[in-house]
């Protein structure tokens, strides 16, 4: 059987969302300027990053599928390894350059930037928004 979760995060190994509050708009015109439009979330990028910065990762995130091959412990055990060996997560980005070992769609491929490397993840979310392939590859340092 194939397994969709890979973890090639040899020794080593993303803080909940954007949250943008939304209010209604008064009755009444205001002089004041218009609030920035809300950031549309990413929500692999959004998981990435609960990953990496959150004490316990959801089993809900996931398809029961996915959590019969690899169990959130283990998830959260290489989310642990990666900010051990290289430092504190701090940004999750997507790349904007494809390279040849890049996934095919519906997968992405997210850099994970920590405070002493970086590491490609690759993700893919299902029609229900659940995390149904997951990918740590060999993480880089930057020492």
């Amino acid at each position: 059987m194939y397994l969709r979760v890979l973890f090639a995060a040899a020794a080593f190994l993303l803080a909940p969302g954007i949250a943008g509050a939304q209010t209604a708009a008064s009755a009444t015109p205001s002089p004041s300027p218009s609030p920035a439009p809300t950031p549309t979330v990413d929500l692999a990028a959004e998981r990435i990053v609960q990953i990496f910065t959150s004490k316990h990762v959801s089993p809900d995130w996931f398809t029961p599928d996915l959590l019969t091959h690899i169990p959130v412990s283990k998830i959260e055990d290489v989310a642990a390894q990666l900010n051990f060996g290289l430092g504190a997560f701090k940004v999750v980005a997507k790349p904007t350059e494809r390279i040849a070992t890049d996934p095919p769609a519906p997968w992405v491929r997210y850099v994970a930037i920590f405070k002493a490397g970086t590491d490609d993840i690759l993700i893919h979310i299902n029609d229900e928004g659940k995390i149904d392939g997951l990918v740590f590859r060999t993480p880089r340092s930057t020492f």
